[in-house]
């Protein structure tokens, strides 16, 4: 019925608008035939920029080749073809990603996705990553022993002067508690205060009288911190600690 039709069209409609995506029909000669976008694109372009016209009309030279060979190759293998391009807009890089689908001998069907925020957000994790090898790195080669736990006390990390202190290797203390370190000289009032202070969320400043690998006591002065998540809750604490055995 007329209300039925009415009602699938308003259907449509609804989903069209909501779509993220640029969707072209384009020829082998890389015109553009058709398009259809969600209603926040709409309003950013306007189909008479494109419609009618070969892509090496709309777009950067060097992206449009890329296209009309990607969409050339979809058409000729029958197969879609994805294809990742970068192109200037509003002043600034923005990262896309096409989809090029082919419809029949002559046709495909393109679909753009604009895939700025994921490329930055990906940049954006490997610089972390990066900052955090060089990090680690300046842990490990620090002068002062550094101890890093899970909020039970299992040892995370050590870094390098730890070991060379204590005569542990890494992989014999990782899981360990740090009272294997523990000489017995100081009692457990001792260490009740140091643990009522840091999972109050302050920083606990000591010195400890502990013992090595092979059984020599030795002193250390430390700083014990806690580490938050981004939910404000203590997950780590980070020991900083240096030899003053006299």
């Amino acid at each position: 019925s007329e209300i039925e039709l009415k009602e699938l069209e308003q259907q449509k409609a609804a989903i069209l608008n909501a779509i993220p995506d640029m969707i072209f029909v384009m020829d082998k000669k890389g015109v553009y035939k058709d398009y259809v976008a969600g209603i926040d694109i709409q309003q950013k372009i306007s189909p008479e920029q494109f419609l009618g016209k070969k892509i090496t009309e709309v777009k950067p030279y060097e992206v449009a080749k890329k296209h009309l060979r990607a969409l050339q190759k979809a058409i000729a293998s029958g197969n879609m073809q994805i294809l990742g391009y970068q192109q200037e807009v509003d002043g600034e890089t923005g990262y896309f990603e096409a989809r090029i689908s082919p419809v029949d001998d002559n046709h495909a069907v393109v679909v753009v996705r604009d895939v700025t925020q994921r490329e930055n957000d990906r940049k954006a994790l490997l610089k972390t990553n990066e900052n955090l090898k060089l990090y680690f790195k300046a842990m490990d080669e620090s002068p002062v022993s550094i101890v890093i736990t899970d909020r039970k006390a299992k040892i995370q990390y050590v870094n390098h002067q730890f070991t060379k202190i204590t005569g542990y290797r890494q992989e014999e203390v990782i899981g360990q508690n740090p009272r294997m370190l523990k000489s017995g000289s100081q009692d457990s009032a001792f260490y009740q205060n140091l643990w009522k202070t840091i999972l109050s969320g302050k920083t606990w400043i000591g010195e400890f009288h502990n013992k090595k690998k092979n059984g020599e006591l030795f002193w250390e002065k430390a700083s014990i911190n806690p580490i938050y998540n981004q939910k404000n809750e203590i997950t780590h604490f980070v020991g900083v600690k240096e030899d003053i055995t006299q």
